[in-house]
């Protein structure tokens, strides 16, 4: 062999692959502003692909130099969709989809994050490396007069690391107003770390005042260079969407707060919808606006009914093989999960992002299973566990169980036995004393929105069959009182109840699989389960009880 022309030929060949590599990478450079205009500590940058989400592809810190802003330098190998994750000392976490095109080489991205809210203190909670940083472990901070918050431990080291709770307004931890230097805790926030003495007693101080301040409104805000002007519009109508999920839930919880009803309260997404189909339909956009708008137009909303319009639109707008379908966790599924067979298996063939497909797949498998369709549940369970089992996603996991052939709860079979208290009784009820007839059992709780929706066809159901089945409601409530409260109102649910000690974690839902509510079962008076779930709620309901009961 000519030893020195393999040399120059491998040496070539190698050469070739490094600079394809290398053009093949997109360079993302994200310069991060602090709310209050001073440079900060440090940043830290993080780059998720959205075949997993959940840990970063990299993950850069970078430090300010005298009064230059920090920024950091992420890659991305490929064109696709991928969310930015940037966060920083006293400020909180923001993160944002980008959207990289094959003709992407660079993209400049300006951050300007917000600092902790801080409006609401009234407890103050401390972890530290004296416990772990374990939430569990979390102790109050003692308020002073002057407004500070204090908290003394014993140094084990010669520095004290530790991070508060109940300063953001939110459920995680932040970084102290006291601190010698910060460390990244991997999670987007920071631990705040005081040199110290080994052994002495260490006295931490928490002042809201020394809280960054800013005059700026409407922040977080991001900012693209001009070639990729389609990308801010991008994350202003996420931010806008995220806004709009924010007001849906605080007015619900204040509606609810004041005894309204979950089915009486009302949401106006219009203007949300609006905004995204304006988006979607302007051929003038960029083409990855129109496609992120047509997917974020059919994301399934909270009191909002599913338009079919608006989701054939988008399946016109955006194939099946785009990866713009990984911008939403829930509008893949919505749109193919429902779908008819031929639409899903296209969907299943083409989409690139194996997580998407993987959760379309369970929501399919979870309708086939909750409309008890048992060949095509065996269908699917199958397919799912063949060729998803290794993703490591609760929900996923969640259905594979509940749709799980080896259901003890199932058509067919003997309902587990099983012997409860009376609520309105002193006396006993059980799959004994409730056989030869037929009877439904409903496991529930008050606080249970999609519950307290079947009531009204519950109701109807019980007026129209009365005497012809028993219903047994049982309560997954924290207390028996909530039961009654709830009933003293506008559904008297007039049939049998009792209350489920420790709900979900009780012998009795371990026994009935009850990992969902509502969950209804209907057994026949041989003891068998001749009906549950899907067949029983809704419309459903009624057909299901003339089928095994007749007309009245």
């Amino acid at each position: 062999m000519n030893y020195r022309k393999f040399f120059f030929i491998a040496f070539f060949v190698t050469l070739s692959f490094f600079a394809s590599a290398v053009y093949a990478q997109i360079t993302i450079t994200t310069t991060v502003n602090s709310a209050d205009g001073k440079p900060l500590a440090l940043t830290d940058v993080r780059l998720f692909s959205m075949n997993n989400p959940r840990v970063p592809l990299q993950s850069i810190q970078a430090k300010s130099i005298g009064k230059t802003p920090a920024s950091a330098v992420v890659t991305a190998s490929e064109a696709g969709v991928y969310r930015l994750a940037v966060s920083a000392p006293g400020h909180s976490t923001y993160e944002f989809p980008l959207v990289l095109e094959k003709s992407d080489k660079t993209l400049q991205v300006l951050v300007t994050l917000a600092p902790y809210k801080g409006s609401s203190i009234n407890n103050v909670q401390i972890v530290g490396d004296w416990n772990g940083y374990d939430f569990q472990q979390a102790t109050p901070m003692k308020k002073q007069s002057n407004g500070t918050y204090t908290y003394e431990t014993t140094a084990n080291a010669d520095t004290v690391g530790y991070q508060l709770l109940g300063v953001d307004g939110e459920q995680h931890s932040v970084n102290g107003t006291q601190s010698d230097y910060y460390v990244y805790d991997g999670a987007g926030d920071y631990r705040s770390v005081l040199k110290v003495k080994k052994g002495v007693t260490v006295k931490i101080v928490f002042d809201p005042k020394n809280l960054i301040r800013t005059k700026l409104k409407d922040l977080p805000q991001v900012a693209f260079d001009k070639a990729h002007g389609h990308l801010n519009t991008i994350v202003t109508l996420e931010r806008r969407s995220n806004a709009e999920f924010f007001k849906a839930q605080t007015s619900f919880e204040a509606f609810t707060t004041k005894g309204g009803k979950r089915e009486d309260f009302k949401f106006d997404f219009a203007p949300l919808r609006a905004a995204y189909l304006k988006e979607a339909t302007n051929t003038k956009n960029h083409h990855a606006l129109r496609e992120f708008a047509a997917v974020m137009l059919v994301e399934p909303l909270p009191f909002m009914e599913r338009d079919e319009k608006n989701i054939q639109l988008a399946r016109e707008i955006v194939q099946p093989e785009s990866v713009m379908w990984s911008v939403s966790r829930s509008a893949p599924s919505s749109v193919f999960g429902l779908a008819d067979d031929a639409v899903l298996r296209d969907f299943l063939t083409k989409q690139p992002n194996r997580l998407v497909r993987a959760r379309v797949l369970s929501n399919a498998l979870a309708q086939a299973s909750f409309r008890s369709k048992a060949d095509k549940t065996k269908e699917l369970l199958k397919e799912l566990k063949e060729q998803y089992a290794d993703i490591d996603e609760p929900e996923i996991k969640y259905v594979i169980k509940m749709a799980s052939t080896e259901k003890a709860v199932a058509k067919g079979k003997a309902v587990p036995a099983f012997e409860v208290k009376l609520m309105d009784k002193d006396s006993v009820i059980s799959n004994k004393t409730l056989a030869g007839g037929y009877y439904m059992m409903d496991f529930w709780a008050v606080w249970c929105g999609p519950c307290r929706g079947e009531l009204p066809g519950l109701h109807a159901a019980y007026e129209k069959f009365k005497g012809k089945f028993t219903v047994l409601s049982l309560s997954f409530d924290r207390k028996p009182e909530d039961v009654g409260k709830f009933r003293a109102g506008q559904w008297t649910m007039p049939w049998l109840h009792t209350f489920v000690e420790k709900g979900f974690s009780s012998p009795l839902a371990q026994a009935f699989e009850v990992q969902g509510i509502p969950k209804p079962i209907l057994v026949g008076p041989d003891g068998t389960v001749v009906a549950t779930e899907g067949e029983l709620r809704g419309d459903a309901l009624e057909k299901t009880l003339t089928k095994f009961l007749g007309e009245k």
